[in-house]
């Protein structure tokens, strides 16, 4: 089960920090998206990215990535969730249909902050899509954090990401 925790230094700065505990080498990479960057979803839908960002990322078929900060300082890792992350079996029609390891890229593209994930982060379902490397879909839960010092821990239920609020 990967870890994680976030804190605010003495000048105000936020900082997210996460383990890896996967069992196979990941091969990441720092890799840099930049703002106005086009993207298309496994499921046909287009996205001009408002903010540039930065990660870790791995090439599996697409690119993914397994955490990330924008320029706006707003930071997500992915988290494993030990099988307990459920999802949609096929796209919703008007939703934002993303795939677990795609969720990052949208999330840091288009939004600024948590508040402004608070208002977006209804139209998203995640689908229920297999992982070439492991041989299913992966179990995962994220946490965000931005420069408010704000965080919260998004899961994985029927498809909807269930918001939680993290103030420890």
């Amino acid at each position: 089960m990967c870890t994680s925790f976030t804190f605010t230094s003495q000048y105000d700065t936020t900082y997210l920090a996460r383990t890896m505990d996967f069992a196979f080498e990941l091969k990441a990479f720092p890799k840099v998206i930049p703002r106005n960057y086009q993207w298309e979803t496994t499921y046909g839908k287009t996205f001009t990215f408002d903010y540039g960002f930065v990660g870790s990322a791995m090439k599996i078929d697409d690119v993914m990535f397994a955490d990330g900060i924008n320029e706006k300082g707003l930071s997500i890792a992915i988290l494993n969730n030990n099988d307990f992350a459920t999802y949609k079996p096929a796209p919703a029609s008007h939703h934002i249909n993303l795939g677990p390891e795609s969720f990052i890229m949208w999330l840091l593209g288009t939004n600024a902050s948590i508040s402004h994930l608070k208002e977006t982060i209804g139209n998203v379902r995640l689908i229920d899509e297999q992982n070439p490397v492991l041989g299913k879909t992966p179990a995962f839960h994220f946490i965000v954090t931005d420069q408010t010092g704000q965080s919260i821990v998004l899961v994985p239920n029927g498809g909807k990401l269930m918001l939680k609020d993290n103030p420890v």
